[in-house]
């Protein structure tokens, strides 16, 4: 077999020296998908300028988006728990700007002491999961009382609301304009009895009774420009975001979340996403309802009502945690990982048909573990196909992010010599040029390929996989190599039967 040369010119007949340099792949396998976010937050108006609404910006830490952002807005409380759960420093992150809404009204609620305390003590009050404490003199007034938690409110930088006292009535507002701040919770003494039996004697403490929550906020903004122009052509272009945030959880919402799936799943596209959405104000039943109203290959939505936190920091807490573990497995599930978000430890786990329903209906779940919030499990949404039949098809969240790894790889495969300016021949032809692609050379690297999901215990059955393989020159365009391969994925161990029998 002759050497085949790509840079030395076979004419040459003067004395010289060449040496091709030429970089040959050890493996056709590349390094995992580097895990890409992409979160929408709205920031505080009065930071507009520079700021260009709907279009990705790339942030690497969480002060980085609160100077850009606003410390404490929806952006900002986002990245807190994004960054937080990626080592404080992450390079590809990515925040969409998303502006008030037009017709915003902010979202409020208060916190009413009476009666002059009678000793001494410390109060406790979790603000959207922000744990606030202060020490309280013996014989103080509402008023003064009211004062001391307007300062622990506003010492807070990073806090959700800001507050004003009058005569012991404190009034917070969410710095985040519109139905989320709905969502920020009021919670008097959330570590229960332990906390209570330090408060001070005689004073009263009332919280808002819509649960402890905000109200009032009203009107949210679509997303539609973040995921589309005004054609409906996708604007997220060839960047792979592996994981994008959902702080909104209308239903107008969800559906851009879910037509940008549909559009970047195209195969000229290769770029399907997951994507998050957090509940936590709903009951049981409702929570059940919830994943056959959205029934998308792309959403996974979870929910716990213990959760103090809005359920938009929910749902980064998740994404953040999803990222951190498909860094090095995107494979593996996200089951006991453990989220950090602030909750009601004192109320005990769903049973396990509880939890198995909600699994089964779509909606990812969460276990109290040794006082911590884990993943229980988390699932995609789509659980019907176009003809309302039943399918299992994209059932579970890590299945969409070993997916991603799977078209990573075919892409960068082909994306690489020798195929870049590569020719068609068949499988007898006689060269041996490795930039002349046969239908066996693709055989061949996908058979590596194999090996190498194979050996990342991302598939089984290999020889199986192996026999499926096939390809060819395309029948009525001779540009074009075909291939196919089915594969049998690895899932996740979830449940270990074992029967146990006794001799009697």
């Amino acid at each position: 077999m002759s050497i085949s040369f790509e840079t030395v010119d076979p004419n040459s007949r003067a004395s010289q020296i060449f040496i091709e340099l030429r970089g040959v792949r050890r493996s056709v396998a590349g390094s995992l998908l580097p895990p890409i976010g992409l979160f929408p937050g709205q920031y505080d108006q009065s930071l507009v300028a520079g700021i260009t609404d709907f279009v990705p910006v790339q942030v690497q830490t969480a002060d980085e988006v609160g100077q850009l952002a606003g410390f404490g807005f929806e952006a900002h409380r986002q990245a807190l728990w994004l960054f937080g759960l990626l080592g404080g420093f992450y390079d590809n992150m990515w925040w969409v700007p998303i502006p008030q809404p037009g017709g915003a009204v902010v979202a409020s609620g208060t916190i009413i002491f009476a009666t002059n305390t009678t000793s001494s003590g410390t109060y406790f009050f979790s603000i959207g999961g922000d744990l606030i404490s202060f020490g309280v003199p013996s014989e103080a007034t509402p008023t003064e009382v009211g004062e001391l938690l307007d300062t622990a409110i506003l010492a807070n930088l990073n806090g959700l609301v800001t507050s004003n006292n009058v005569a012991g009535t404190v009034t917070m507002t969410s710095k985040t304009l519109g139905v989320n701040g709905n969502e920020i919770k009021l919670v008097f003494n959330p570590g229960g009895v332990v906390q209570e039996s330090q408060n001070p004697a005689a004073m009263t403490v009332a919280v808002p009774g819509s649960g402890g929550y905000l109200t009032s906020g009203a009107d949210i903004t679509l997303l539609h420009d973040m995921f589309f122009d005004s054609d409906e052509a996708d604007v997220l272009g060839d960047r792979f975001y592996t994981c994008i945030a959902g702080p909104y959880t209308d239903a107008a919402n969800l559906a851009h979340y879910e037509n940008s799936w549909d559009a970047r799943a195209a195969s000229d596209i290769r770029r399907r996403f997951d994507s998050f959405f957090g509940y936590v104000k709903e009951d049981n039943a409702a929570a059940l309802a919830i994943a056959p109203t959205i029934n998308a290959e792309g959403i996974s939505p979870f929910w716990d009502p213990r959760v103090f936190s809005p359920h938009w920091e929910l749902q980064a807490a998740v994404m953040g945690l999803v990222m951190w573990s498909t860094t090095f497995d995107p494979g593996r599930p996200f089951k006991t990982l453990q989220t950090g978000i602030p909750f009601d430890t004192f109320t005990g786990n769903l049973s396990y048909s509880r939890n198995d329903a909600l699994f089964k209906s779509g909606m990812g779940f969460f276990n109290n573990v040794a006082g911590e919030l884990a993943i229980g499990d988390l699932a995609l949404s789509y659980r019907l196909n176009n003809v309302a039949a039943a399918t299992t098809e994209w059932f579970d969240s890590v299945s969409q992010h070993r997916r991603q790894q799977f078209v990573f790889d075919v892409e960068s495969l082909f994306k690489a010599e020798p195929y870049t300016r590569g020719m068609v021949a068949d499988d007898d032809s006689v060269t041996a040029k490795a930039y002349v692609i046969k239908p066996k050379q693709i055989i061949a690297d996908m058979f590596a390929l194999l090996d190498f999901w194979d050996s990342e215990g991302w598939i089984k059955n290999v020889a199986t996989i192996k026999e499926s393989v096939v390809a060819e020159i395309n029948a009525t365009n001779q540009s074009r190599l075909d291939s196919e391969v089915t594969l049998d994925e690895a899932q996740a161990l979830r449940i270990v039967a074992n029967l146990v029998k006794f001799l009697f």
